[in-house]
């Protein structure tokens, strides 16, 4: 019976150590979606959502201020006309299939944070 007691316990350990990913909400930003801009998405998002960005060209400066993914939406090609600034001390964010152009210095900015990945884009 103790067996048993503690291999629930340990299940039910790991599901709320996962539980952030479960509970992620997917903002979608685009034409005819619920946000225009994908800087009105990451403003609404809690931390740990999916921003999902339809293709469009988009006149911003991305500024990232808490853990997400912010990904194009699947066969989509969308365009970041400005830069994208990670600010400092945010943890595990994934920017994930942007053409990022037009802004000032490098394109993407990331300051001080940790676990960070820059996936899939291209960056002129």
């Amino acid at each position: 019976m103790n067996i048993k007691k503690n291999v629930l316990l340990l299940l039910f350990v790991v599901s709320l150590i996962n539980c952030d990913k479960l509970f992620a909400a997917t903002l979608e930003v685009g034409v005819g979606q619920t946000y225009t801009t994908i800087q009105s998405a990451i403003t609404a998002a809690t931390s740990g959502d999916i921003i999902n960005v339809h293709s469009g060209t988009y006149t911003e400066t991305v500024t990232i201020t808490k853990p997400l993914i912010v990904q194009r939406n699947t066969g989509d090609s969308p365009i970041i006309s400005g830069n994208v600034v990670i600010t400092t001390g945010i943890d595990q964010v994934i920017v994930d299939g942007f053409t990022i152009t037009g802004g000032s210095g490098a394109g993407v900015y990331v300051r001080n944070s940790n676990r960070i990945t820059i996936k899939n884009n291209t960056i002129y």
